[in-house]
């Protein structure tokens, strides 16, 4: 009833089941999950069901004996704490939920499209973009029990999404491409009669929809009208909240092209529309068209109103939104999941000192034994073949001794990730004293020493942890757009570069280039090469980084006019903690880990990495990755 648009009914048949569930059976929860879905658009945004779903999960007996059941209302809690704007909490129940997929399972993507959702809201469109077309991807990919209605449905919503956040972002052509990619999904959903009807008819009304204002963004006006005035005849808009947009789209359009009458006639539709479905973010783009419209007008006084009713609105939804433009998203869904790694650790580390205990006793009783056969060796030659077979159980018992060492490493790794958080804390507290106007400058010294020391402190735990401690097993690849991966670290890097007034330039291509890689292992990489090219370059340097497409692979170089490599350093750089580190050009502290974990990371992806130097001073990295 739900994928018909049959909500009402839907709600009717879940209040016939309620009475008829015990209170201690498992699809209690599962009721209060629908309920709360059903509520998604209330006061409450289905936040009280959400509550009572996980209620049933109190006792914890339960949530081992029906894991599918509470993993369902974790998102649906998060769910409603993500519309009720508690965006931290959000991603709290989310990444509880990931935690309960059964190890070898198949990712469904279904954490991916909730933190798909937390960075649009954010602002970060490109990031997005890449999370909605991950969950396209695993739906793809997993073997699920969705209907193949559920599935189209699934799958076109995100490629909608993904194209939308990367025109949100600007990157128009990414746009169109996932555009033009979801209206080739819904043409064969319905040539098949994978859906029905009405479904797809919406699908294409909100692909019609986004296509109009990327065509309005490109001034191609008349395609855009003729976009969203299909758009507007494929829907009820009646009983469709989403249709705002396409008469503010609509009104826009007109407004450009000046034909003001049809431009107001879309605004007063607008009006009809958003009494019936308040929406404070689509009145505020309604009162922007509509300052465009009165200023069209040449009523300057009534525009200049409505535009200052316009900035006080974007101003309100801002601050709304203040606490999760601050939030490192990335960061945040780590730490929860390593906060639920290292419980996991301290679990085990229990049964780890009953076995070292068990271990001791078995090294203690070997080494009895051995005694034994070497008092035997004396007497007879079977003794001495007795002393051979024990001298190979106390092989065995060394062996697990090692292994028990390789454990060791593991909790050396997770004290070094602890420390982090103290070193990060004198950092701060340092760079707090120094706001201190009254502090002389014989104590503004020591504290940057403190500052200086700890950063240092800092960044080398953090290359350590990076470093995978000899990691080379196989990667988890996707397919992924390299072009806008290297775009979005060029503008994340900028920031540094700033630092030297250095400029970072990128050359890529117009379109997605799609190569099979692990995205965060390969940022690394990236990230690795900048930072050196910016680290070894002057003030106000240039750093250029391109990107070369080939038939079976891709180049990616990054380029400095820096100080170079000599010569005899250049079959040194790759090693770990290489005696070829150097001090950057204003100081910075060498670590002698970047090449060697980028080097690995490449290797691992079947690609390899090279450097030249440039006449005239500089040097050029290049990074090969198969297609």
């Amino acid at each position: 009833m739900v994928i018909v648009g049959q909500n009402e009914i839907a709600i009717r048949l879940l209040d016939t089941l309620r009475s008829a569930i015990p209170p201690e059976d498992p699809f209690i929860s599962e009721y209060y999950c629908y309920q709360s879905s059903l509520d998604f658009f209330g006061p409450d945004h289905g936040n009280t069901y959400a509550d009572s779903a996980l209620a049933y999960f109190k006792n914890s007996s339960r949530k081992s004996s029906y894991p599918g059941n509470f993993r369902q209302a974790l998102f649906i809690k998060g769910d409603a704490c993500f519309k009720n704007k508690k965006y931290l909490a959000a991603i709290s129940y989310y990444a509880q939920a990931k935690e309960l997929k059964k190890a070898g399972d198949c990712d469904d993507g279904d954490l991916a499209v909730k933190i798909a959702g937390v960075y649009y809201e954010q602002g970060n469109y490109r990031i997005a973009a890449r999370y909605f077309i991950e969950k396209y991807q695993q739906v793809i990919s997993c073997p699920s029990n969705l209907t193949p209605e559920k599935k189209f449905i699934t799958l076109q919503a995100n490629l909608n999404n993904a194209g939308f956040s990367y025109e949100r972002a600007g990157l128009l052509d990414s746009a169109m491409f996932y555009y033009r990619k979801d209206l080739n999904l819904i043409d064969s959903a319905d040539r098949l009669n994978l859906a029905a009807k009405r479904n797809i008819d919406a699908a294409r009304s909100v692909v019609f929809d986004n296509l109009g204002g990327v065509f309005i963004q490109q001034r191609k006006i008349d395609a855009a009208v003729n976009y969203l005035s299909k758009s507007i005849d494929l829907s009820n808009e009646e009983t469709n909240p989403t249709k705002v947009t396409t008469y503010i789209k609509l009104a826009d359009a007109y407004v450009i092209s000046g034909k003001l009458d049809m431009a107001k006639a879309a605004l007063d539709h607008c009006v009809l529309l958003l009494k019936r479905y308040p929406n404070d973010e689509f009145n505020a783009r309604r009162f922007k068209v509509l300052a465009a419209y009165l200023f069209k007008r040449n009523l300057l006084s009534e525009a200049y109103k409505v535009q200052s009713r316009y900035m006080h609105l974007q101003d309100s939804l801002g601050l709304s939104k203040s606490e999760l433009y601050k939030t490192d998203i990335a960061r945040q869904v780590n730490n929860l999941q390593e906060q639920a790694r290292v419980s996991d650790l301290e679990q085990k580390a229990k049964y780890r000192k009953l076995y070292l205990a068990v271990i001791s006793a078995a090294l203690l009783f070997a080494t009895m034994i051995i005694i034994l056969i070497v008092r035997s060796l004396r007497r007879t030659q079977k003794a001495r073949e007795n002393a051979t077979i024990q001298n190979q159980k106390l092989e065995q018992a060394l062996a697990e001794l090692e292994r028990v060492n390789q454990n060791y490493i593991k909790i050396m790794r997770i004290m070094a990730h602890d420390l982090r958080n103290p070193l990060g804390g004198i950092s701060g507290l340092a760079q707090l004293l120094l706001d201190d106007d009254e502090l002389n400058e014989e104590s503004r010294h020591m504290l940057r020493l403190i500052e200086t020391t700890s950063i240092h402190s800092l960044e080398m735990i953090n290359e350590l942890l990076k470093s995978d401690l000899g990691d080379s097993g196989p990667l988890q690849k996707d397919l992924t757009d390299l072009n806008a991966l290297l775009y979005e670290s060029v503008e994340l890097l900028q920031f540094k570069a700033n630092e030297k007034e250095q400029q970072i330039s990128y050359t890529g291509k117009s379109g997605p280039v799609m190569v099979n890689l692990h995205y965060e292992k390969m940022w690394r990489v990236i990230n690795n090469l900048v930072m050196n090219a910016l680290k070894f370059s002057h003030v106000k340097g240039t750093v250029e980084v391109a990107l070369l497409q080939k038939e079976d692979h891709v180049i990616v170089t990054i380029a400095d006019r820096g100080i170079g490599i000599p010569e005899k350093h250049s079959e040194l750089i790759y090693e770990m903690f290489t005696p070829a580190k150097r001090v950057g050009t204003n100081g910075e502290q060498p670590f002698g880990l970047g090449l060697s974990i980028s080097k690995n990371i490449v290797e691992r992806h079947g690609g390899e990495i090279w450097f030249e130097n440039r006449s005239g001073g500089g040097t050029i990295f290049s990074v090969r990755l198969p297609i």
